[in-house]
Formats: C-alpha cells, structure tokens, sequence
C-alpha cells in the first residue's frame, strides 16, 4: 500500500502457535488483509496503542497522543478536556502505519 516498513523481519512474536516467528511485515500484511473490517468499527474515534519496538518479549508503553514524526497517514482528534490532540485511524493506510510504529494493540 505504499507504506515502506522498516526492519520487516523484526520478531513481534517470536514464537506463534505454529512456532514460526510473526514479523513487522507480517503484522502490516495482517492489518492490510483485516483493515476494512477493522476501520468499520474505529474509524472516527480517538484510539490508543500499545506499541512494543522489540516484540512482545520487549518494551511496551502506551501512547494516546500523537507525537513528533508519528505517520502522516494517522489523524489526530482533539478531545474535550485534554491539551494534546489523540491519535484516530480511519483507513487500512493508517493500520499499516501503526504496524510500522510497532503498535501490537488498539483500544478506543
């Protein structure tokens, strides 16, 4: 989709249920495949991410708001009370944006 993901064979999951290792790129062909689907239910809400640079076995943290350098196929939402505007995804683009930025999880 035009979407370049960087490190591609990055582990998210080292070990699936079928003991192959699910990769970035894997995580960005699943977002393309479930993405219509998937926009039907988040498009036009404020949404969170659970990003994990280094898999599931790494890091993880929270991010609600847009930052710096974040993708520009992401829109940001203001919401009443809060300073910062939050990340929204409303197209397939912007799901394989956030597997590029490693996010493993949604919430809105």
């Amino acid at each position: 989709m035009g979407i370049a993901i960087s490190h591609s064979d990055k582990s998210m999951w080292p070990e699936a249920s079928d003991g192959k290792s699910v990769t970035k790129l894997d995580l960005a062909h699943y977002y393309e495949v479930v993405g219509d689907w998937m926009i039907d239910h988040i498009k036009g809400r404020p949404c969170s991410i659970v990003r994990a640079p280094d898999g599931i076995g790494g890091e993880h943290f929270f991010q609600r708001h847009g930052i710096q350098g974040m993708p520009k196929m992401l829109q940001l939402v203001t919401i009443s009370g809060d300073h910062q505007p939050y990340l929204q995804i409303d197209t397939v683009e912007g799901l394989i944006a956030i597997a590029q930025v490693a996010a493993l999880e949604l919430s809105m």
